[in-house]
């Protein structure tokens, strides 16, 4: 009966410890670091402060969760658990102590959903006229979280958008966006200024990212929308078919992806092969229904809770939320796979719409790229961080639509039978 005795006198003490730290020994942040890293849950910086040894103290006794970011960044020793001694470690480390921090599993990685957005001809706001699904994830502080519904938009440009929230809640707004002559979308009112979306050229789909409004407790976290247009109808065949998917986490499980393909049959049987950014595999079986407005559900078998989504009208890409049984929560794109592809269907100009999960959260990126006849990649991604990445390399297609790149060998993406979507996933 000692043991549990000696524990929670620990924690007193090392509660007491953290509170004087928090009045005058901050360390104060230092931009080399970022949110996520070893021993840091709750702050970007040089090294740790006493609200990250907070973080970790209150995980170690199960009322928090790291931070809402993978747990292993909170155990500092790689002993596989979260203990109060880990708490300690990142304390000693906040007041400059020099001890050493060792996160397990995959601290320090970052993965990234990628969606690229075929652009041709000429735009119009009126263009954006419809009734649209909205498929939505967060990262960084307001993460576990995502968001779906429907937007009605006016030839005008005006907005009304009725929404789920992952916690249940919903959330009714108007805006007003305007569509650009290149395709790109803003917003001219209601919108924080960070708002930047892309219509692809069939119209059917468009991306957005916007950086989450200053001054709420979950200041500076990133979303990406994936918003589709909704047909006059649909049937259950308009699932059947190959489909190309990937997916990312934000939250307790991050940083994770998942990509593969999935064999949807006439009675919406769903047979799917994966690969998870951890490397591992897994084969995956259930029954998929689509509804006359074509909204995507799970009917049965091995699908994540409160999964659901939208078809665009050109019924070649969905996209899907879903939670983890961790409490993670995520965001799921797929595409129809056509008969054939050829190097030509990458040649032109493409907007990208990224998401990070794990160390580099919360993380948007964002470009105008140009991929050339022979393959060649040019652009600049420009992030949610005020940093520009100038891009270059050369773009492959294969015969059933899998898109890699010279320069990045673990990015690969699925290109819809429209030829004007691409939706990837790469680790960092």
């Amino acid at each position: 009966m000692l043991e549990p005795i000696c524990r929670w006198s620990s924690f007193r003490v090392l509660v007491a410890a953290v509170a004087v730290v928090c009045v005058g020994l901050l360390v104060p942040p230092h931009a080399d670091c970022a949110l996520g890293d070893c021993g840091q849950p709750k702050t970007g910086g040089l090294a740790p402060t006493a609200s990250d040894a907070l973080e970790v103290l209150r995980t170690a006794v199960g009322s928090s969760k790291c931070g809402g970011l993978n747990t292993c960044i909170c155990d500092v020793d790689a002993s596989q658990n979260v203990t109060a001694g880990d708490a300690l470690v990142v304390l000693k480390k906040a007041v400059g102590q020099d001890v050493a921090m060792t996160c397990p599993c995959t601290a320090g990685q970052t993965t990234q959903l990628l969606l690229l957005i075929k652009a041709q001809g000429s735009y119009a706001t009126a263009n954006l006229a419809g009734t649209w699904g909205l498929a939505s994830l967060a990262s960084g502080l307001g993460a576990p979280w995502w968001s779906r519904g429907t937007t009605t938009i006016q030839s005008d440009g005006s907005a009304a958008f009725s929404l789920t929230e992952s916690n249940g809640s919903t959330d009714n707004f108007s805006i007003r966006l305007a569509l650009a002559s290149n395709g790109i979308i803003t917003c001219t009112s209601n919108c924080d200024a960070s708002f930047r979306g892309a219509l692809d050229a069939n119209e059917t789909v468009s991306v957005v990212t916007m950086t989450w409004a200053s001054g709420e407790q979950t200041d500076g976290t990133t979303e990406l929308g994936v918003v589709t247009k909704r047909a006059a109808s649909y049937t259950q065949a308009d699932l059947t078919g190959t489909w190309g998917l990937a997916d990312v986490s934000s939250g307790p499980g991050a940083p994770w992806w998942t990509r593969g393909t999935a064999t949807i049959g006439s009675n919406g049987e769903f047979e799917a092969s994966f690969t998870h950014s951890d490397g591992s595999s897994e084969n995956v079986s259930a029954v998929m229904t689509l509804s006359g407005t074509g909204h995507i559900a799970c009917a049965s078998g091995q699908c994540p809770g409160n999964f659901g989504g939208a078809l665009d009208s050109g019924k070649t890409v969905g996209a899907i939320t879903a939670t983890d049984g961790d409490g993670s929560t995520k965001l799921i794109v797929i595409c129809k796979q056509a008969a054939s592809y050829s190097q030509a269907d990458l040649t032109g100009t493409w907007n990208l719409a990224g998401l990070a999960s794990g160390a580099d959260q919360p993380w948007w990126g964002r470009a105008t790229l140009t991929i050339a006849s022979d393959g060649a990649l040019s652009g600049t991604i420009d992030d949610s961080n005020g940093a520009s990445h100038p891009q270059t390399g050369t773009v492959t297609i294969d015969s059933s639509g899998v898109v890699t790149r010279s320069d990045d060998p673990e990015l690969r993406c699925s290109m819809d039978s429209g030829k004007t979507v691409m939706v990837c996933t790469t680790t960092r």
